[in-house]
Parts: structure tokens; sequence; C-alpha cells
């Protein structure tokens, strides 16, 4: 009898085994709701992991294994799949979580929790949402309110953005001086982009409040203005007297130079003469009622022999000429310059807006001295002068009132 019972349990164990045997092997779950968390995060299910976060056992910075945030998880799937709308939304999902309040861990009770004050959050932190790169053609995307570029793809984008006009403007977290790409002001450079989020996210670095962007802006653009002006400034400089050709400055513009050739009729109390430059004419008004002294400066055939002729006879000049009388003379001087020859006057107005500076070796009223920036305020009356430039100043008057 005990026989056959053995037999026929036997007989059962073995039949149950067999079905067992016959059944498929059950799907090995994740080990763990953060495990869980990333499964769901692969497959791009988002109400699946909405469930895991509401029930409060993950978190955006719930961390794996591998010591990487879900939320960094989910940025690297965005790149890995920059067509997935899934992956896409559950990184906005995770993004826009961050900057709750944090949940409350799995092995607290629903009641102790609520019964526990919140973690206090750092003020004025906003969070980046996710946007497409402004780059044509490309699908990355880039952490921004607005168009930007990707992180991913910066550095193969710079001289795209260069070319296409679009300019730095400063990085918005505070001690960062380094600048970033972009159509708007306020956002982080891509050079520190990765460090700057984790610190914002972790409420560990803050954004500059509007006073200082402003201020670094406006000095931003201070910067690029005198940077411009440099480059748009004109210097110039001709020198006709002989051995000293060495010392002209940019041959493209010897015309504006006085010593330039190009005749100048004017009136004077004994008649109208005609003079070969601007430097003759000049200095003809020194010895207004001198016809002698007019006549040789008309028969000059060097700007330097019309200077000579001044300094020669300088015991005869008028007792007004060191004064603004001078400054108003040179103004009628160059304006007659330029109305009777209509090339050079095409040639000045081709000048645009540049600055323009003559630059000599030894007057600091006419020009500068070296490679100097002119004073802003010039002075008609200085002598022997600090870098006026008042040549230069002439010449660009005379400009702005061309046809």
């Amino acid at each position: 009898m005990k026989k056959a019972l053995i037999l026929v349990n036997a007989m059962a164990l073995l039949a149950i085994g067999s079905a067992y045997g016959k059944m498929p092997a059950p799907t090995q779950q994740p080990q763990g709701p953060v495990q869980t968390a990333i499964l769901y995060i692969e497959q791009g299910n988002l109400s699946a992991l909405k469930g895991l976060v509401n029930q409060g056992l993950v978190a955006p910075t719930s961390t794996s294994r591998g010591g990487h945030t879900l939320i960094k998880i989910a940025h690297g799937k965005c790149i890995q799949n920059p067509q997935s709308q899934a992956h896409a939304q559950i990184y906005d999902y995770l993004l826009g979580l961050s900057g709750s309040s944090s949940s409350s861990s799995s092995s607290s009770s629903s009641s102790s929790s609520s019964q526990q004050p919140q973690a206090q959050q750092p003020a004025q932190i906003q969070q980046p949402v996710v946007a497409y790169c402004l780059v044509p053609g490309c699908p990355n995307k880039a952490f921004n309110q607005g168009d930007d570029y990707s992180t991913a793809c910066s550095r193969g984008h710079n001289t795209q953005l260069t070319q296409a006009g679009i300019t730095k403007r400063p990085c918005l977290v505070q001690g960062c001086t380094k600048l970033a790409y972009g159509p708007r002001a306020g956002y982080f450079s891509v050079a520190c982009g990765k460090t700057h989020l984790d610190q914002l996210k972790a409420g560990k670095a803050l954004p500059k409040t509007m006073q200082q962007q402003q201020a670094m802006q406006q000095q931003q653009a201070m910067q690029q203005q005198q940077a411009m002006q440099q480059q748009q400034a004109i210097r110039f400089f001709y020198d006709d007297k002989p051995g000293k050709q060495g010392t002209c400055v940019n041959q493209k513009y010897y015309f504006l130079g006085n010593f330039w050739h190009s005749p100048i009729r004017l009136q004077f109390p004994s008649g109208w003469y005609t003079f070969p430059n601007a430097e003759a004419a000049y200095q003809a008004g020194k010895f207004s009622n001198d016809p002698t002294l007019l006549n040789a400066l008309t028969q000059v055939t060097s700007g330097y022999q019309a200077w000579q002729i001044g300094k020669d006879n300088g015991s005869t000049q008028l007792n007004v000429w060191f004064s603004a009388h001078k400054v108003n003379w040179m103004r009628t001087v160059v304006q007659a310059k330029f109305q009777q020859n209509p090339q050079l006057a095409t040639q000045l107005k081709a000048t645009g807006s540049a600055k323009l500076i003559e630059q000599t070796q030894h007057d600091a009223f006419w020009g500068v001295i070296g490679n100097v920036e002119p004073t802003p305020t010039p002075n008609p009356t200085a002598h022997p002068g600090n870098n006026e430039n008042w040549l230069g100043v002439i010449l660009e008057e005379v400009r702005a009132g061309l046809p």
C-alpha cells in the first residue's frame, strides 16, 4: 500500500514538473524602481514613468547604478533619437519636475511626509526647456526658452552662426565671464553649459540679476563699439618734402592731406588767386594783404614749398592768426578744395562715416602725433595742441555737407 502511494505521488510530481517545463519562462523584471524607470524611459513609456513618480518611488534626480540621474538618461535618449517625440516628452516632463519640491522617499509614509516641511528651493531659478537647434538642417535639441543650438553640436555650428550674423552675449550664471551664442540675452555659455545646467538644477548656481545682465551687455556693447571705431578710423598723412615720403601714412588716402595737388581758387583784397594745393591756399591766409607773397604761393610746386614760405615770413602774419581764425580759414580752404575738385569730393564721400585722423610725427594741432586717439573735444586756440586733429574734424564736417 505504501509503495503504491509513493508511486502515485512520484507520478504526480513528474506530471507537475512536465507541465511547468512547457510553460514560457517568466520575463525578468528590473530590480528596483530606478531600474524600472530607466526601462520606461528607454521604451518611451511616459504614463508608466508618471506612475512611479506619483507613487514617490523615483524622482528626476534618482541615480542609476552607473551614477547617472534619470534626467540625464532621458537627455541622452533625446540626443540618440532626435526625432522621437516620446523621449522628448519624457525629458520635458522630468525637466519640469526638477524645479519642484523634492518627492518623499519610498520608505516614508504619506502621513509622515505631509507633516514634514518642504525643502526650501532657491529663488529665481528659471529652468530651461527643450527647443530645437537654430541651425537649418540640424535635428538636435537645445536647452533654451527660445531657439538656440544644441550643446552637442555647438563647436560645429560656431562658424555658421558667426557668418549668419548671430553674435555672442553674456552667460547668465553669476561669476561666469564666458559668452554664449544665441538670438537672446541671458543664457549660459555652451563652453560651460553642462556644468551650469547641473548647478542650476541643484540650486548651487544663481542666474545673474537683470541689473548684472544689463551691465554686462552695456560693457560688451561699448567694447564692440570701440573696436568698430578703431577698425573704421582712417589714418592718413602726406608729405612731399624730399626724403620724407617714408613718413607718409596710408597711400590710398594721401588726397586728404593739404600737400596733395588740388588747384584751389580764392579771392583776396587784391584779386583772385589760384593755388596748386590746400597748403598754399592755407598759408596765403596769413598774408592776405601782401600780393607779393600771394603770387609766390601760386608758383610753388609742392606743399612743402608753401609751408616753407609761411615759416620764413612768420613776422608778417596777422595778429589774430593764433586764435580760432586759423581754424575757420582752414575750414574755408578745405571746403573749396573739395567743391572745386569733384573727383576728390567723390573720394572723400567714399570714406563713409569713418573717423578721419591725420597721423603726423610732429603736429599735435592739425593732427595727432603717432598712433594715438584724438582728444574728444578739440580746442581751436590750443598751442601747440594736444592731439586736437583739427584737419580730420574739418574733413568730416565737409564730408557731411557733400551732396
